[in-house]
């Protein structure tokens, strides 16, 4: 007679449920049974392949000729490594520029002045029209690199960064601004419109775009195309429709494409006009599109502050999912969102760095968040909108290679860094001091108690690293005269996992013999991609005090949970072969993939059995649970004290930012419940690290951030 059994979970450490991995290199992440092929996973938007694609700025017949208007390719090594770095383009056959970049180097290439490029018509822009064109500029290099792109022209310009293929994915929303056609430029032929454009990395990419508004080419639903590696497709939304708006059009693909989305010329707030006039200032909008499966949850952000003219940025705010929950500063934003929802709101106005707003999401529907610099508000400032967009906090890295643009054009340049607790104060660019504690300002509390910090740094022109440690997020974006530029700097683009576990109420005993507990089960998965997810394989591992009971799942996997679809939750239900007289400790292990993904890392869900005489420790009984350790930073010898309250196994392990074990650093009964210990950190690098406490008979545990420095 098999008896079920409840589960008593304990929490786990964001670091267990998502996939971070570092600038340099990565874990190599394993798939079973489903043709995984384990390769090597980098989620930052350092690469070896690009696509950079330069979409319509501004009309084509606008182009004056003016030393003013030109693409930049920009190109840092991101290792100590030298690279070899080549770029061509299929629009270009006779392209073939080869940079061989020192440890560290970096190289600027003006893509229009090009010898083998200048003569050609709209030199390296994008001006075609939902047709199939080849002015993609492939980038390639044999180590890691960082690669961004500036689209200048006469008084409309912006930057972008480009990500490369091992972050690009299948499927994107698109974030953009209404199509433009106010003032002077109202007559027929010269409204901007709304854009974005895709380009493949392999031949016969079958791409689906759905337009969220009527097309230039008469596009209203979804349509399919076929793209060549090297290939791109450009969508303007119909400029004879009034303020259209391409925000929210999906694009979906068989294999990986890169998505950029924004405007050709746009002022911002749409409509917006100089005091006294009809005129506005203008500048193009670009970005590259994160994919879908890197958006995250929680965001921060504060008010650009256009030079001399202080004034409210724009927020414009994207979900996928229907039932969607936002909240900024703490408050719900109207009703829920639905899916391809998108709603503006604004930053407040000034330059101050108490100016900031946090901007969340319910923990079960990721969100986009891009934000648009105010319009100059006279007719020559400073000054003009331009796109970024956010990274969440729950991409927050700790290295990162950024650039600034090497113009007269800009007169000003900056940076915002949005950092976690740990990196306040020991954030360093180009190895100078690090910025001190003082300059930050604390952000708007996020739900989950964890603090963040802000800083605005004035910036020189050049290629820069920037430096934990401690994590953090950095947005770089600089002014002219009617010109700007603005880009997302850093962050990680790692998928999030495909499931959470929710904990239910308590239970407050185990069955007894031959028993079954009126409870539900109390371990359960929550889909949290926008798509299904496969299981690929499960396992459960124990060990308990006494005995050899067996645990497996009451029914098998593949027919109980072998897909679960997006938004949706599961209940994991064990038995045991005979009843429980003994605790039995152990966990859960699920493999799993999406449609597109083949590499996922496994994600543990512990469970700890007790029999009917011993359920139902719970922390208050036990006392509470304490976790210290000092000194914080450290770079030597850790002194942890922990207490449980009474005696119990317990064990005590460093992980690293990627949830991996560095250092078990002990795993024994602890006869009184209270410890003192010392630990040796040597050997660690410099760092975030977490520092566990898990008492896995009582079913507590204990999360403490540790801080390595050299």
């Amino acid at each position: 007679m098999k008896s079920r059994v409840i589960i008593l979970t304990r929490t786990l450490s964001v670091a267990f449920f998502i996939f971070g991995l570092t600038l340099f290199g990565s874990p190599t992440a394993s798939a079973q049974d489903c043709g995984g092929t384990g390769k090597p996973i980098n989620n930052t938007n350092s690469g070896k392949e690009f696509l950079v694609c330069f979409m319509r700025n501004e009309n084509p017949e606008w182009d004056f000729g003016n030393a003013s208007n030109f693409q930049d390719i920009f190109i840092a090594a991101a290792s100590a490594d030298s690279a070899i770095v080549t770029i061509n383009c299929n629009a270009f056959p006779d392209l073939n520029k080869v940079f061989r970049l020192p440890p560290n180097g970096a190289v600027t290439w003006r893509v229009s002045t090009d010898p083998v490029i200048v003569g050609h018509s709209d030199d390296g822009i994008l001006n075609s029209d939902e047709v199939v064109d080849k002015k993609v500029f492939r980038v390639s290099s044999n180590n890691p690199i960082t690669c961004y792109g500036l689209n200048n022209k006469n008084q409309t310009a912006d930057a972008f960064v480009a990500l490369p293929k091992q972050v690009a994915s299948t499927d994107y929303y698109v974030l953009t601004f209404p199509t433009s056609n106010i003032g002077p430029f109202a007559f027929p032929g010269q409204t901007q419109p709304s854009e974005f454009c895709v380009a493949a990395f392999e031949n016969g990419t079958n791409v689906t775009i759905t337009p969220k508004v009527q097309t230039v080419g008469q596009h209203k639903k979804a349509f399919q195309i076929t793209l060549n590696a090297g290939e791109c497709y450009q969508v303007l939304a119909d400029t004879s429709i009034s303020l259209s708006d391409l925000t929210g059009s999906h694009v979906t693909s068989d294999k990986q494409v890169v998505v950029y989305g924004g405007h050709s010329r746009s002022e911002c707030p749409i409509g917006f006009t100089h005091a006294g006039g009809n005129s506005s200032s203008r500048d193009h909008l670009a970005e590259a599109m994160p994919p879908l499966t890197t958006w995250g949850y929680k965001y921060i952000t504060k008010n650009f502050g256009t030079p001399n003219h202080p004034s409210a940025d724009v927020i414009r705010v994207l979900a996928s999912n229907n039932g969607t929950i936002v909240k900024v500063d703490g408050i719900p934003w109207g009703k829920p969102f639905a899916a391809g929802e998108f709603r503006d709101t604004t930053a407040s106005d000034g330059n101050d760095l108490s100016q900031l707003m946090a901007i969340e999401s319910d923990d079960q529907h990721r969100i986009l968040v891009g934000m648009i610099a105010h319009s100059s508000l006279a007719s020559s400032p400073a000054g003009d909108p331009f796109l970024v967009i956010l990274s969440p906090v729950d991409q927050a890295f700790s290295d990162y290679t950024y650039f600034i643009p090497d113009s007269k054009l800009y007169s000003e340049h900056w940076l915002i860094i949005f950092a976690e607790e740990a990196a306040k104060g020991n954030i360093s660019i180009a190895g100078a001091a690090a910025i001190p504690a003082s300059q930050y300002v604390q952000a708007p509390q996020l739900t989950g108690g964890k603090n963040y910090w802000v800083t605005t740094v004035k910036q020189s022109s050049g290629i820069k690293r920037i430096t934990g440690p401690g994590n953090f997020i950095i947005l770089a974006y600089g002014w002219g005269d009617v010109i700007s530029y603005g880009y997302t700097a850093g962050a990680l683009y790692r998928g999030l996992t495909a499931f959470r576990q929710v904990i239910p109420p308590p239970v407050p005993a185990a069955p007894g013999n031959g028993t079954h507990p009126a409870a539900t089960p109390s371990v359960i998965v929550r889909n949290i991609l926008n798509e299904k997810v496969y299981f690929d394989s499960m396992s459960v591992t124990y060990h308990q005090n006494a005995g050899r009971n067996v645990v497996h799942f009451k029914e098998d996997i593949v027919n109980e949970i072998g897909t679960l679809d997006m938004g949706t939750e599961n209940a994991m239900e064990l038995v045991t072969e005979k009843p429980v007289t003994a605790p039995i400790i152990g966990d859960i292990r699920i493999w799993s993939h999406s449609a597109q993904w083949r590499d996922l890392t496994p994600v543990d869900f512990s469970f700890n059995i007790q029999p009917q005489n011993v359920a139902g420790v719970s922390q208050a009984q036990s006392g509470g649970l304490f976790l210290e350790h000092y000194p914080n930073p450290s770079n030597g010898l850790v002194s942890v004290h922990f207490n449980l309250g009474i005696a119990s196994k317990a064990s005590l392990r460093i992980y690293d930012l990627l949830g991996r074990v560095v250092r078990n650093v002990m795993d024994a009964r602890s006869q009184s419940g209270e410890e003192y210990i010392q630990v040796d950190t040597k050997g660690l690098p410099a760092g975030a690290y977490t520092l566990e406490l898990n008492a896995p008979e009582l079913g507590l545990t204990k999360h403490s951030s540790m801080l390595l420095v050299e």
